[in-house]
């Protein structure tokens, strides 16, 4: 496997040779942990799911409706440029909102199940990126596998989002 900063290998892909050196029981183990992790994740963030709309909602989710529903390109543009959460307005964060509603005001449960399944996501992401790191630095690859799903069990399970 080619070794540098861009590691475009799937997750756990690895050379036979260096397969076989591990042990059948940790082979196992690090087949399943990727989804045991985030089903695990899943777990501990779903009573977060029956709450509401929290902290900057309240300020950024209305452009939603300021416009009139978001349907239409003008509509569109202007919504994504309305957001206040920095300089940039958050343009990523404002469509992803757009997922669950084109008005407001909405309901929150659909904007929490997007919220937990985009944090899944981005933990898998997570997952990859130390991965592909371990192995840029020539870690042995039992120890990349590791520290890549001990590192992203570690930013999923210990988010700063208290819903």
């Amino acid at each position: 496997m080619q070794k540098g900063p861009l590691c475009a290998a799937l997750f756990f892909s690895v050379s036979p040779l260096k397969f076989f050196s591990m042990s059948s029981l940790e082979k196992k183990i690090l087949a399943v942990a990727p989804l045991a992790l985030m089903v695990f994740a899943y777990w501990a963030l779903a009573p977060g799911l029956s709450g509401g709309f929290l902290f900057d909602d309240y300020v950024n989710l209305p452009a939603l409706g300021a416009y009139g529903p978001v349907d239409n390109l003008r509509t569109f543009a202007l919504y994504l440029t309305s957001g206040h959460g920095d300089p940039t307005g958050r343009p990523l964060a404002m469509l992803s909102f757009l997922l669950e509603a084109n008005d407001w005001p909405a309901i929150a449960a659909p904007f929490l199940y997007t919220n937990v399944l985009l944090h899944l996501l981005n933990g898998l992401l997570w997952m990859q990126v130390l991965l592909c790191l371990g192995r840029a630095y020539t870690l042995p690859e039992r120890h990349a596998q590791w520290a890549a799903v001990l590192g992203s069990a570690l930013w999923l399970l210990s988010s700063e989002e208290r819903w």
